[in-house]
């Protein structure tokens, strides 16, 4: 269970998610001490063998909290993920993407290597993360101190990501394009963007919704990169209605 701290991100209770068994939910690979999960001897050393031992344990589900760009299955994190659906594909009904992208045009790009620049220049973390999260987070969200809420409980996180596994993460995405593999998605697929996200726009996402047969897509216009933070109600009604159908 995720700390009392923690916001969940869905909201919902097992009931609503057609399930009834545990999730495992953990931190991993990040830089947080190995605290294996039950059952596990030794723990799991890749993103691949945390869902390997969540379908084996019988848990619901696995939500990995953080991925540090260590994965042996490449840098990456969604590699692992995607290795894992195509082995079992009838665990896969369907799919919800938020903030998504096929491949990042020339202005996503550049504000990539813009974060990789402020990893490298801020001054502090506290300034880092107020320059990134410009474009995270809605100027409601920056107005209103949920900014600097989220800033603080970063900040006093012990067991934080490395600068330079960011970086390991960072310079791969820039090229990165899964253009080509996008129509091989046969599962419902629900497709969001926030209408306010400088990076990945609505535009960005709506190609994504064309690639994939069974995709619907819907915009939230009046958020950003992460709207299931900064309005999870809303969020959620949308997830819950997608899952309904």
């Amino acid at each position: 269970r995720r700390p009392q701290r923690d916001r969940d991100l869905y909201g919902l209770p097992p009931s609503a998610l057609g399930v009834s068994r545990e999730v495992l939910l953990g931190e991993f690979p990040g830089d947080a001490p190995r605290q294996a999960p039950r059952g596990a001897s030794p723990p799991p050393t890749t993103l691949e063998q945390y869902l390997e031992f969540a379908l084996e344990q019988g848990y619901a589900g696995a939500w990995p909290w953080s991925f540090s760009g260590t994965d042996d299955y490449g840098r990456l994190p969604h590699e692992p993920l995607l290795a894992f659906a195509r082995r079992h594909p009838e665990l896969v009904l369907s799919l919800v993407l938020q903030s998504t992208w096929p491949a990042m045009d020339a202005y996503y790009r550049s504000w990539v290597r813009f974060v990789q620049w402020l990893v490298e220049y801020a001054p502090s973390e506290r300034a880092f993360l107020e320059g990134f999260f410009l474009d995270i987070y809605t100027a409601r969200a920056h107005n209103d101190g949920t900014v600097d809420q989220f800033i603080e409980e970063v900040l006093a996180f012990p067991h934080k990501q490395k600068a330079e596994d960011l970086q390991r993460y960072l310079e791969p995405l820039v090229d990165h394009d899964t253009t080509d593999r996008r129509p091989q998605i046969s599962a419902p697929t629900l497709v969001l963007a926030g209408g306010r996200d400088p990076g990945a726009r609505p535009a960005l996402g709506r190609r994504v919704a064309e690639l994939i047969p069974a995709a619907r897509f819907e915009v939230m216009e009046e958020e950003a990169h992460q709207p299931f933070q900064e309005v999870p109600d809303e969020w959620n009604a949308r997830v819950a209605a997608f899952w309904r159908e």
